[in-house]
């Protein structure tokens, strides 16, 4: 019989005479080690499911000193110390793992090292580890995902595309959420293939039809193909969404100039600056749609500021230039063509219509 008070054995049993701690080592013996590791490591798991993150880290503890190359039990330590901060901690067991691993690579081990040196901002570590993941085992899906990211980050636009398609490809359809769909439409836009973009958008908001973000994208991908009517209804969706997304506000305003709906556009555009005053493209482009309808003053109002901040930027001269014209005050235009000049190439459109425009006004 057990003493409670002093964990010693009391009898003629298989721990008579041991200590508490030798009794527990004579357990987990007899129970099979690795087995009972494998049941902490379980239970380590179900605790990181639940958002449990300091009891998950106990319970792959005990499983490590039971068996301390127990692969589960590594790995699901390294990724709750990597969701607790501790990265670096994260990164010595998976390495730890890999290595003790070497003749068999696990290929969830060196997805995880992937993730843990990308938390660390070793990106081309990170694609290293994706890489040999994959070549251990090409259909697990996971590290085609995360490479697919690392390599977009990277700037391998082609590369990541066919990595997250293959993604798709090798996972249940269950498991591509409404991200997945999103993020290779992010891709295919910067592509310029938009009608797949628009696919991949349209299956994002199946399982997330409220996302502003989507439907904010979907109308890019109608205006950059001419059909600014439509864009402006998925922009408009997005702002039912979310009224103070200034990113769909000023893609908007934009749709709306383009319709010929200035004073919308207007509107629009002064909606994005008193939600952002710094917005600068936001300030130029309502600025120009204050010069053409006779309020020169708002207009250079707007871009004074501008240009003292970004002095290199033609565009801000221009429309400032265009101002002072429209206002009245040639001096400060031909000042303002003459930034023009300093800021743009010679040869450029802006360059020769800042010269043609000195010419027109004439000397001081």
């Amino acid at each position: 019989m057990k003493n409670a008070r002093n964990g010693t054995t009391d009898g003629e049993g298989p721990c008579a005479g041991t200590t508490g701690a030798q009794g527990v080592r004579l357990f987990h013996e007899l129970l099979n080690g690795r087995s009972l590791a494998s049941e902490y490591a379980k239970r380590g798991s179900v605790l990181t499911i639940f958002g449990r993150l300091e009891e998950a880290r106990v319970e792959y503890g005990r499983a490590l000193d039971i068996e301390p190359r127990h692969r589960d039990a590594l790995n699901g330590l390294a990724h709750v110390l990597t969701a607790m901060g501790d990265d670096a901690a994260a990164l010595g067991l998976l390495r730890r793992d890999a290595e003790a691993a070497a003749a068999q690579p696990s290929p969830v081990a060196l997805n995880n090292c992937g993730n843990a040196l990308l938390s660390q901002g070793d990106l081309p570590g990170a694609v290293a580890s994706y890489r040999h993941a994959i070549s251990v085992e090409p259909r697990y899906a996971m590290p085609h995902r995360n490479l697919a990211l690392a390599l977009y980050t990277l700037g391998s636009r082609d590369e990541a595309v066919a990595e997250l398609r293959t993604y798709f490809t090798l996972s249940p359809p269950n498991l591509v959420d409404a991200d997945g769909h999103y993020n290779l439409a992010v891709m295919l836009s910067e592509q310029r293939r938009h009608a797949e973009a628009r696919l991949e958008l349209e299956r994002a908001l199946v399982d997330r039809p409220d996302d502003p973000k989507a439907l904010n994208n979907l109308g890019l991908t109608h205006f950059a193909e001419g059909r600014p009517e439509l864009a402006i209804h998925w922009f408009e969706c997005a702002l039912a969404i979310d009224a103070t997304f200034v990113l769909a506000l000023f893609n908007l305003a934009t749709a709306l100039v383009a319709t010929g709906r200035y004073a919308d556009a207007i509107e629009r555009y002064e909606q994005v600056m008193r939600l952002d005053s710094q917005h600068a493209q936001a300030a130029s482009n309502l600025s120009a749609l204050y010069t053409n309808d006779g309020r020169a003053d708002e207009a250079i109002a707007l871009l004074l500021p501008l240009v003292e901040q970004l002095p290199r930027v033609a565009t801000f001269h221009l429309n400032l230039a265009l101002a002072y014209e429209r206002g009245g005050r040639i001096d400060e235009a031909r000042e303002a063509w003459t930034a023009v000049i300093a800021a743009e190439p010679a040869d450029s459109t802006r360059g020769r219509r800042a010269r043609a425009a000195i010419e027109r006004l004439g000397p001081p």
